[in-house]
């Protein structure tokens, strides 16, 4: 698996230059990263960079000075020990695992994105899941849409590394916008 050419499956709703860019990502990545592990998972339609390290929302004291006496609302949180994104479920197409060492790890083959609180999500932390691993996330509709959402978690050695990149379809597919990454760095795995 460590030199395998990732082929993600593609439907009639995806731009079939934007899953290529996505596919030799994920192999550029696993060919130069020490892996046990890799998830690659469609999400429906676009996402941008907010996701990114997004944990979810949490309760918060709040003071409305109103009518109504409202003393708590919910808050954004961006946690720094990375969790899942807190993807609704329903946007979940489809996931798939992949095994490099030949042994499964059962905490990696539990559900990413669930039917739960935010209190829940704010502790479903990727460091829990995978010693090596490999998480891609990747937006569905880039035909119609004419963007494209990919975002990496990288768990290893005892830290989370994440990135975020935004392309576009002009004449060509093009890279957009990056968070996490430099844009040179993306465009070498590109090459």
């Amino acid at each position: 698996m460590k030199n395998k050419l990732f082929k993600i499956p593609i439907d009639e709703t995806d731009s079939q230059g934007f899953v290529d860019i996505v596919n030799v990502i994920s192999t550029s990545i696993s060919k130069r990263e020490e892996l046990n592990e890799v998830s690659i998972t469609k999400i429906k339609n676009w996402f941008d960079h907010k996701w990114l390290n997004y944990s979810g929302k949490a309760v918060v004291p709040f003071e409305s000075g109103g009518l109504l006496p409202v003393n708590e609302s919910l808050e954004p949180k961006w946690k720094s020990k990375i969790t899942a994104p807190p993807f609704n479920p329903n946007r979940i197409l489809w996931r798939r695992n992949y095994f490099i060492s030949g042994q499964i790890n059962g905490k990696f083959l539990n559900r990413l994105h669930r039917n739960q609180t935010s209190e829940w999500n704010l502790q479903n932390r990727m460091a829990d899941k995978s010693d090596m691993g490999l998480y891609i996330w990747y937006s569905s509709n880039s035909k119609i849409n004419k963007r494209g959402g990919l975002m990496i978690y990288r768990t290893g050695f005892g830290k989370i590394t994440t990135w975020y990149a935004s392309f576009e379809k002009r004449n060509n597919w093009k890279l957009m916008q990056t968070k996490g990454i430099e844009i040179g760095k993306l465009k070498g795995m590109l090459k």
